[in-house]
């Protein structure tokens, strides 16, 4: 096949070949034939290969080719932070989100300079993508990227580099992100809860529940959402409090969380809230009632249900179809257990 003949070919180092390689990843019109042609030059491995491959990886519109020439440039070695930023546009002016995140297989964490000029990017999927393209790069130099975030002085910025250790979640960045609970920007702390949660230790969620008590709304809410992971006893008891929370937004984030909390103790909080004085709190917490994967949530709900007010319950019905069918068949198939049992009496 041409394929075979081309990767044959390469072992041999021939320029006429390299210059017909070339040539078909720059205008050939079927796809497979530029994948092909990124392979071969990336065998190669000269210079004017290499810049051939990174306008690829900036301009191919097949994603395939694309990944091919980066998969390329990646087997020739980590590259100079110039050569990355060939690769990927320059972040800040010529973002290119896809590049970023497949420039995480070239780089070592000494040369990711673009990748996190990329956490600086206005376009949220250009940040995504340098988000999760640090990610991948930095677990093997966690202090280097420490020593990065603790130099932002841009709330946008350092939220993005805590978003960063989220992803990574290793325990090592415990105390820089218990110190970021300390900023005094809303942003910072209600990220550096969330990013203390993905850590999933024991001190990490000591740590979260503290946000229950941040005077900022924000920060309450991502803590209530945070803990809904940890599915902890101490940490129902703890998000009890919340209940009494003044604003309405972090009692409805409440009965949510808890919803994924089954637990006869949450189940107590959830039957609590459907009397809560906003008709918006309480539906929710009926909702989460109703689509409780055990006999303990229905009950609750059932039980409740009468007692809400007119309001609440017209929020329900709207809500209702949204777990509807799951109830339904969690109902269908206790009946059909039921049925299976009276019929081996």
């Amino acid at each position: 096949t041409q394929r075979m003949r081309v990767l044959g070919a390469t072992e041999l180092g021939s320029e006429d070949l390299a210059e017909e390689q070339a040539t078909a990843l720059r205008i050939s019109v079927d796809p497979s034939e530029r994948r092909t042609a990124a392979i071969a030059l990336g065998r190669l491995g000269d210079p004017s290969a290499q810049r051939m491959l990174a306008d690829a990886v900036k301009h191919d519109p097949d994603v395939g080719v694309r990944r091919e020439a980066m998969t390329a440039l990646a087997d020739a070695g980590p590259k100079s932070p110039a050569q990355v930023r060939e690769a990927v546009g320059d972040a800040t002016r010529d973002p290119d989100a896809e590049g970023l995140v497949a420039a995480a297989a070239l780089v070592t964490p000494a040369a990711a300079t673009p990748l996190l000029d990329g956490l600086r990017a206005r376009d949220v999927r250009v940040r995504e993508a340098a988000e999760e393209a640090c990610a991948r790069v930095f677990p093997s130099d966690l202090p280097a990227f420490h020593t990065w975030v603790e130099a932002q002085t841009q709330d946008d910025v350092l939220a993005a580099g805590i978003r960063v250790l989220g992803r990574i979640a290793d325990a090592g960045s415990h105390e820089l992100l218990v110190a970021l609970q300390a900023s005094p920007s809303t942003t910072v702390r209600a990220e550096a809860v969330a990013a203390l949660a993905r850590l999933a230790t024991p001190a990490a969620v000591a740590a979260v529940m503290n946000g229950l008590h941040d005077p900022a709304e924000r920060v309450r809410m991502a803590t209530v959402r945070a803990l809904g992971g940890a599915r902890r006893a101490d940490v129902v008891e703890a998000l009890a409090e919340a209940a009494l929370d003044p604003s309405v937004e972090v009692r409805t984030a409440l009965a949510t969380t808890l919803g994924s909390m089954p637990s006869t103790r949450a189940v107590e909080i959830l039957a609590d809230l459907t009397g809560d004085a906003s008709p918006l709190v309480a539906s929710r917490a009926a909702l989460a009632l109703l689509a409780s994967p055990d006999d303990e949530g229905l009950a609750a709900f059932m039980g409740r249900h009468g007692a809400m007010t007119s309001d609440a319950r017209e929020l329900l019905r709207r809500d209702a179809e949204s777990v509807h069918l799951r109830v339904v068949a969690r109902l269908t198939g206790a009946m059909m257990v039921a049925v299976r049992q009276l019929a081996l009496r």
